[in-house]
């Protein structure tokens, strides 16, 4: 374990008891209820299906859970048959710095500006199955506040210090006991990837402008925004498998880091229809995560083109952590891609078109799970070929059968094994 986790027990021991509490108090608030049971039992599971159909409504993916018996392929495609049913109201755009931060580490830099808070997690906790009663939260809810990761106190983790880091870390400054101001409000966190930004250390990337992928027939091709929603969507074991396969692939110079993992509320506003003005809807949670890849390019003559920082980018519904670490991780190995020269070989991982179809999980779900269909008529006209192949090979062999026997008489048909027609090589089409 690292040293500054080590050192910042506190934090870690508060962060799973939240964890734990707040699961209790969501199961309470669920007796009775079968769906709302289902949302306090697995509440990450939820956010699974949440995130891979598109659809933040927590009571309904639950229900869909609930119907599907738990399996997350059929409940996505039984909330998105849902929603596409609803009308289209209107849209909105949020961005990051509008999130209502309830979590948020740094894993490059141990004191940045703002601090760091576990919130709620289990990530530090040792995983061994408990097989005893849930324990229940009697404390006052007041209580249950995760306590930030106090890195002032202790010294730097090994390759997490300012000394690994040429005396850049941001900030440093003392963070109070929770994701808030003095005043209640949410705290205005700064994002960790500025100052690599502000010292040219982080390559040049496309503008990123929002793109609906459903209202398209397809993501390839729509740019870079278009793909980051994809993402979002994306399967959830697919999505990981690939991110990490992309490591795995790669040297080690393609080593990546996470820089800002944050999670939290992002409030929805919407324009009034009457007065135009800004009218606040609701919350949606999320998790976002910025990623640096480190990767030298290289052109053709071996010469170095651009030795900085790759920034990668993930968002996802609901607190499926690893999801937006996922995309954060292709986002930035294809966008490293594209600054590649045009003809340069690409694995799998680092091609958006590629990306885009292996990731599909409802296309590919239902691709398999047909094959439970009946397929009798089509297996029937590959039998045909495959005995038509055989009879074509064995008279070409000279007339004998594997026996070494020659036949006698015109050849068999080949769905029937009764002879066929003398007149013709060809196989009776069966049903005609």
């Amino acid at each position: 374990m690292y040293t500054t986790v080590r050192e910042s027990q506190g934090a870690i021991d508060a962060s799973a008891r939240l964890a734990r509490e707040q699961r209790e108090r969501a199961r309470l608030a669920g007796d009775g209820d079968r769906a709302a049971a289902v949302g306090a039992l697995v509440p990450l599971l939820v956010d699974q299906v949440m995130a891979e159909a598109g659809v933040v409504e927590p009571a309904v993916a639950a229900k869909a859970v609930e119907q599907a018996r738990g399996d997350v392929s059929r409940a996505v495609s039984l909330l998105r048959s849902w929603v596409s049913c609803l009308p289209r109201e209107g849209t909105a755009t949020a961005g990051w710095d509008e999130i209502e931060v309830e979590r948020r580490i740094t894993p490059a830099f141990s004191e940045p500006a703002g601090g760091q808070f576990l919130g709620a997690s289990l990530d530090y906790a040792p995983r061994l199955l408990d097989l005893g009663e849930p324990a229940r939260a009697d404390g006052p809810a007041d209580d249950q506040t995760g306590s930030p990761a106090d890195g002032a106190d202790g010294p730097d983790g090994e390759g997490l210090g300012r000394e690994g880091l040429g005396g850049m870390e941001p900030g440093g400054e003392e963070s109070g006991g929770g994701a808030a101001a003095a005043n209640g409000d949410p705290l205005a966190l700064p994002r960790a990837t500025s100052r690599l930004e502000e010292r040219d250390l982080i390559a040049a990337a496309e503008p990123t402008e929002p793109v609906d992928v459903t209202r398209r027939s397809s993501a390839a091709g729509a740019g870079r925004g278009a793909f980051a929603q994809f993402l979002s969507r994306a399967e959830t074991g697919a999505l990981t498998a690939l991110a990490y396969t992309a490591v795995r692939e790669g040297p080690k110079q393609a080593d990546p880091t996470v820089v800002e993992l944050r999670a939290g509320l992002l409030p929805v506003t919407v324009a009034h229809p009457r007065t135009g003005g800004p009218v606040l809807v609701g919350s949606v949670p999320v998790t976002t995560c910025e990623l640096v890849l480190y990767h030298v390019q290289v052109d053709s003559t071996g010469e170095h083109t651009d030795s900085r920082f790759t920034l990668g980018y993930g968002a996802t519904a609901g607190r499926v952590e690893r999801r937006a670490i996922s995309a954060a991780m292709l986002d930035a190995r294809v966008t490293r891609a594209a600054a590649s020269e045009p003809g340069t070989a690409r694995p799998p991982s680092d091609d958006a078109e590629w990306l885009i179809t292996a990731l599909d999980g409802q296309e590919a779900t239902g691709f398999v799970e047909h094959l439970k269909l009946a397929h009798h008529v089509s297996f029937a006209s590959d039998l045909d070929r495959v005995r038509a192949v055989g009879a074509v090979g064995t008279r070409a062999d000279g007339g004998s059968d594997a026996a070494g026997n020659a036949p006698s008489g015109p050849p068999a048909d080949p769905l029937t094994d009764e002879p066929a027609d003398a007149s013709t090589d060809q196989p009776t089409p069966r049903g005609e």
